[in-house]
């Protein structure tokens, strides 16, 4: 679904409203919305975006976009020239600390934790490593042209219009309308949540079928 389409869809939901600024507004806190959800579904994982690691600095900035890590991985280094890596540990920082403080020299990184808008490494690098991250993150929406699609319309659209109209709804107090929309969304994210749960274990017995 485009951009225009999903204006369209929301206005007609709430009402056969015109007010396209305000749809706008609607679905862009419905994006929001749903991005900050404890629940985030395959199409929002990022690619492996490559990162160094800085000689005597344990900080890596998080990447641009960034909403959450991947629960399997997040951070990985690459071991050789094969492109083969190694996924790094997470763990607790103020355990981390103490393991790590005053044990032995800065080193390559084996752990990690998320501290603010930084992943810190443990122990300190001690050269520039090459690391990779895989996180979900935030969608692009740039509505300069109807072919420029957003990732929640191209996979979630009538989750995602839902939500829009429902936000767009309050403003009217439309509360008849709000229930429609509300029972849509509910079956909706179910659908969405069960179809990830599906691509997981598809993931999954793969890898098991591979060792």
């Amino acid at each position: 679904m485009t951009f225009d389409e999903a204006i369209r869809q929301i206005n007609r939901k709430a009402g056969h409203r015109r007010d396209t600024a305000a749809a706008e507004d609607a679905l862009n806190l419905a994006i929001e919305s749903l991005e900050a959800d404890t629940f985030l579904p395959w199409f929002t994982l990022s690619e492996k975006v490559r990162g160094n690691t800085t000689e005597g600095e344990n900080r890596v900035p998080l990447p641009r976009r960034w909403l959450k890590g991947y629960t399997d991985g997040e951070l990985f280094y690459r071991e050789d020239v094969s492109g083969k890596t190694t996924k790094l540990i997470k763990d607790d920082y103020e355990d981390l600390v103490i393991a790590f403080e005053g044990k032995g020299e800065p080193n390559l990184p084996t752990h990690y934790a998320l501290v603010g808008n930084y992943y810190r490494l443990f122990p300190e690098p001690d050269d520039t490593y090459t690391l990779f991250m895989l996180y979900h993150q935030k969608s692009m929406r740039a509505w300069d042209n109807p072919d420029n699609v957003n990732v929640w319309l191209e996979n979630a659209a009538r989750l995602t219009v839902a939500k829009a109209a429902i936000i767009l709804m309050e403003d009217t107090r439309d509360v008849k309308g709000m229930a429609i929309q509300e029972k849509v969304f509910a079956e909706e994210r179910t659908k969405l949540m069960v179809r990830n749960t599906e691509l997981e274990e598809i993931n999954s017995d793969r890898e098991m079928s591979l060792n």
